[in-house]
């Protein structure tokens, strides 16, 4: 019995030691649920500041042109849902706490639910903050490989060049002790751009797994070009070491990790010496390629047993007239014009450069016009410099003498620059204000005008190119070269490129002349006391580096108008900047300054442009300027106050630019800082570049003013921007709204009706309170948008017209981005007007949770110009294009004209582009692409994570890919096979068809059952986890190879 009695109390207590905790705990649930809410109250600031940190990162990395982690963008997304749900808990719990007594009788089981809730929402809050991504030092982005994107465009393969050519790549490909090719010829052969067009062509096809080109030019900058490899190849760490040695150690043991990487050295003038850019021929660095180009034979005479060779010459006498008649047009073959044009031609002496210039001058050009050309180029006498023939010189010298004044000038200001640099067309605009280039111009506003129509005229005479985007220029090596010359020997415009070459023309006065000064030189060293050149009227030094500017520098340089010092220390500033006094344009871009306020006494200053520099307060002197036109003070993130007095007098300001700058902005009497209406007191502000909280907005009326330019951000994160590619704000014209408002009433009370019917591009974050962003927001449409981006809200369409009014809405849209609508349902919700989406080239869905199709056949019909299509992450996606009541054309067919890229990714319900037309007992046999859609123009597809999909292509549509280069599938668990036949034919032939990736499908068959596959050009075939299974005919080259 008591043996019994213990084995039950025992079990007891077991069962009790079970029991206990739990009980304790729903008890706690119930008598602490206040406690409860306390705690979670109290850690969900945490979690904010981990994930306000981690939005930076994102940001930064953004910005930079790094990719995300996956994870972290997933602890982003998480984070934000768990503080929505959170917050949304707590305010309901904040109701129901008003309810949660009756009389005298509490609510008990309502107080145990708040009480457990509130304790396991706590938990995954803490947890979710002890797993911030980068706590434990694990990088949260990472920098992707950047291919070369070099379009070089203007290229012309001719005929006598194709066998060289062809040589110099397969001399690159072949693996034998050939580690050098030099290509090598005289100035304006087009070497260049030949060098250009083979790092094109061998990444495309493959033959080199980093491509990278950078320009030594005449005066090698070993720490430049240091660095365009080191990017290239993501050596963050180089850009840590001061010295050359370093960074040529650093890039050695890099290098040696490389197994097949080319390198392109443009324009070597002299032997360079390979090891301090950390270029070693040993066997450590056998996956290193050179590829170099020169003026000059000899330039690798030291590396002859590893160096092939070869010359490009002139074109034929046919080459050169079909390239001048390609330029000037009909008009070569009119009568009168066809012998001119072939003596013209003649002079040019077959170079391609010389008959590109000389044709540029004479295109639409009248008869007289050519007769006096020709005329002109009989008479050139020598001329020819630095390595360039007479013949070439003087072609470009017509081009130059058929420039008006101001044109000229502009054209040698920016042969002044670096060579091969991309000038941002902005600055070159205020360099030529302020070196008052521009005839019988007062204001910023007549100068731009006058300034792009001279950079038109520019380019039209091929002496302006295309730079790295529309805001950039860039001048020819051999131009640049005529430009310095002619600069140097007429205008008294010098270009300095080494120290000792400062050092030699200073101490013999040979700059006592000088009206402009370029020292282009880095490590400037120890500069004189005083600088002596009386006369100079522009002086460009943005390479002072570490270097000390000595106190009296600018004593005797009275008449500078131009004076750039972007980049140096200045602590504390010159006092000879005081003898200024014709002072226009003043860069310290990048300048580590202290107090500034000396500037407040040069006058008859125009533009200042402190951009990223250390100010932290802009002094009450900066308010004395009145003739300030231009105050740039963006990207200075120390600054933060502004004296009350400044903007309010600069009476003259046409522009000013704070982004990335914020400031807190203050009213009333008695304030320490600027006020928003400070700017309305500014009667010819026209352009505004700003970042502001809406707060700050309501109390002005300073968004109602016309602005020809603008890029204003109210309330803005910055994390949560798109990379802004498309649009810039620059002397073009661009208008930039950025709106993290949550209540579209806000629109209204802060005046911006106005702006958001002009606005190029207009971002939008958080509405919440309408349900569709036309009419609800704007009623006209967006008529005038460009670019639109929505992030994180929560509208439920993009439009949604009357059914009885449909009208036309984003008739100059461009692009539209589409991110983390999770109630969006519809992009168009009923039929819209004909002029709608005629522009719409680019289109990205990303997390839109609960779209089921990007567009109806009726909108998609509209899409003409639609170039490119991103889906990403949309978990209810299962068509693209999804019937409406329209009637189908063509027996039920949609064509995209324009269409090149499409990439599908992450959507597991997906079943077919669209569906509409196919006949019932062909439903279950749905691909990707049917003979419904017609893509001819399609070059790049990409499908990943498409778990539903089956069928890629039926053999009616993949039989109408002419132009289809590029095919990656990934993770599509379903696919069975690449191509389903719905029409007979025997063959199938992708003409420019070059790579074909297939990685981890495991449940394909086959390619195509019965129909024979040819791939022409087929360079890179491969695939992973794919289980075919039988034979299948696919034929690579036209020597009918199968595979």
């Amino acid at each position: 019995m008591e043996c019994a009695a213990s084995v039950g109390t025992s079990i007891l207590e077991k069962i009790g030691g079970f029991l206990v905790p739990p009980v304790i705990r729903q008890l706690k649930y119930l008598f602490f649920y206040k406690k409860q809410i306390e705690k979670l109250r109290d850690c969900i600031p945490d979690l904010e500041s981990a994930r306000s940190r981690i939005e930076g990162k994102i940001k930064a990395a953004t910005d930079n042109l790094d990719k995300i982690q996956t994870n972290v963008e997933l602890w982003e997304k998480n984070a934000a849902d768990l503080i929505q749900e959170a917050q949304q808990f707590l305010e309901a719990e904040a109701v129901a706490r008003k309810r949660c007594c009756c009389g005298f009788c509490p609510n008990f089981v309502l107080r145990h639910g708040l009480g457990s809730k509130a304790y396991k929402t706590m938990l995954r809050v803490v947890e979710m903050s002890n797993h911030e991504p980068g706590k434990s030092g694990e990088e949260v982005s990472f920098t992707p490989e950047r291919k070369y994107t070099n379009k070089n465009e203007g290229y012309q393969a001719f005929g006598t060049r194709n066998e060289t050519f062809e040589n110099i790549k397969a001399a690159l490909k072949a693996d034998d002790k050939t580690r050098m090719v030099l290509v090598y010829g005289t100035a304006g052969t087009g070497k260049t751009m030949l060098a250009n067009e083979i790092a094109k062509q061998v990444e495309e096809e493959k033959l080199f797994d980093k491509v990278i080109f950078t320009a030594a030019s005449q005066k090698p900058d070993y720490k430049r070009i240091q660095g365009d490899i080191a990017d290239k190849l993501r050596l963050s760490t180089l850009m840590d070491k001061e010295t050359v040695e370093e960074r040529a150690y650093l890039l050695r043991e890099r290098l040696a990790n490389e197994s097949n990487v080319l390198i392109i050295l443009d324009d070597i003038w002299e032997e360079l010496e390979l090891s301090n850019v950390g270029i070693y021929f040993k066997d450590d660095q056998k996956g290193c390629k050179i590829l170099v180009t020169s003026r000059f034979q000899h330039v690798l005479q030291n590396y002859k047993h590893t160096t092939q060779k070869f010359e490009i010459g002139y074109l034929s006498e046919d080459e050169s007239i079909a390239l001048f008649n390609s330029i000037v047009g009909d008009r070569a073959t009119e009568r009168g014009f066809q012998e001119l044009a072939t003596e013209i031609v003649g002079k040019c002496q077959k170079l391609p450069l010389a008959v590109s210039v000389v044709a540029s001058v004479l295109r639409d050009k009248e008869l007289d016009v050519w007769k006096d050309a020709l005329e002109r180029l009989r008479k050139s006498g020598p001329g020819g410099s630095h390595g360039m023939s007479d013949n070439l010189f003087n072609s470009i010298k017509l081009s130059y003498d058929f420039l008006d004044d101001e044109a000229q000038e502009l054209f040698l200001l920016c042969c002044m620059r670096e060579e091969d640099t991309n000038m941002d067309l902005h600055y070159m605009l205020t360099y030529g204000f302020g070196f008052r280039i521009f005839h019988q111009v007062y204001t910023l506003k007549d100068a731009i005008r006058r300034f792009r129509a001279l950079v038109s005229k520019l380019r039209d005479h091929s002496l302006l190119l295309e730079g790295r985007s529309y805001v950039y220029v860039k001048v020819h090596d051999v131009v640049r070269d005529f430009g310095i010359f002619i600069a140097s020997k007429y205008k008294a415009m010098y270009t300095i490129r080494s120290r000792d070459e400062f050092n030699h023309c200073h101490s013999e006065k040979t700059l006592r002349n000088a009206i402009a000064l370029s020292l282009l030189y880095d490590d400037m060293g120890k500069l004189p006391e005083k600088l002596e050149c009386p006369h100079v009227k522009l002086l460009w030094m943005w390479k002072t580096g570490s270097s000390e500017v000595p106190d009296l520098f600018f004593e005797e340089t009275k008449e500078l108008k131009v004076l750039d010092l972007s980049y140096a220390k200045l602590l504390p500033l010159p006092s000879s900047l005081g003898f200024l006094e014709n002072l226009r344009v003043l860069n310290l871009c990048d300048c580590t300054l202290g107090d500034i306020s000396e500037i407040g006494n040069l006058k008859l200053l125009q533009v200042l442009d402190m951009t990223g520099s250390t100010i932290e307060y802009l002094p009450k002197e900066i308010g004395q300027l009145s003739h300030l036109r231009e105050l740039e003070i963006g990207r200075c993130k120390w600054l933060t106050k502004i004296h009350p007095d400044v903007l309010s007098n600069l009476k003259e300001l046409e522009e000013l630019n704070m982004k990335n700058t914020v400031i807190q902005w203050e009213d009333g009497d008695g304030r320490e800082n600027a006020s928003l209406t400070d700017l309305q007191e500014l009667p010819n502000l026209r352009a505004l570049h700003l970042e502001v909280e809406s707060a700050h907005i309501k109390s002005t009326n300073l968004l109602s003013k016309k602005f020809s330019r603008y890029e204003i951000s109210i309330n803005t994160r910055p994390s949560i921007w798109f990379s802004n590619k498309l649009t810039a704000y620059t002397l073009f014209g661009s208008k930039i709204l950025k709106l993290n408002l949550g209540s579209n009433l806000l629109i209204e009370e802060l005046g911006l009706g106005m702006l958001l019917d002009c606005s190029d591009e207009v971002q939008f974050v958080g509405i919440q309170d309408v349900d569709a962003l036309i009419p609800g927001v704007n009623k006209q449409g967006f008529l005038e948008t460009m670019h639109m981006a929505l992030y994180d809200t929560k509208i439920r369409y993009i439009i949604s017209p009357l059914p009885s009014h449909p009208y036309s809405a984003f008739e100059r849209l461009e692009s539209l981005r589409l991110h983390t609508l999770e109630k969006l349902e519809h992009i168009c919700h009923r039929e819209l007007g004909s002029g709608s989406f005629c522009r719409l080239q680019q289109l990205e869905i990303n997390k839109c949770h609960e779209l089921k199709s990007l567009v109806s056949f009726s909108v998609a019909k509209l899409l003409v110009q639609l170039q490119e299509i991103n889906v990403y992450d949309c978990n209810m996606i299962e068509e693209i294009i999804t019937h409406d009541d329209q009637p189908l054309n063509n027996a039920g067919t949609i064509e995209f004209p324009q269409l090149q890229t499409l990439r599908l990714q992450s959507l597991p319900k997906l079943k077919t582009f669209f569906s509409q037309g196919l006949e019932p007992s062909k439903r279950t046999l749905v691909p990707l692409f049917s003979g419904q859609v017609q893509a001819s123009k399609l070059t790049n597809l990409e499908v990943s994570y498409c778990e539903s999909l089956k069928y890629l292509f039926s053999s009616a549509f993949a039989s109408k890919l002419p132009n289809l280069y590029y095919i990656y599938m990934k993770e599509c668990n379903m696919m069975e096979e690449i191509i389903i036949v719905d029409q007979k034919v025997e063959e199938i032939c992708f003409p420019q068809l070059q790579y074909l990736q297939l990685q981890n499908l495991p449940k394909i068959k086959k390619f195509c059952s019965g129909i024979s596959i040819e791939c022409p050009l087929m360079a890179d075939l491969k695939m992973w986890n794919c289980n075919f299974q039988g034979s299948q005919k696919i034929i690579f080259a036209s020597e009918s190879d199968a595979a």
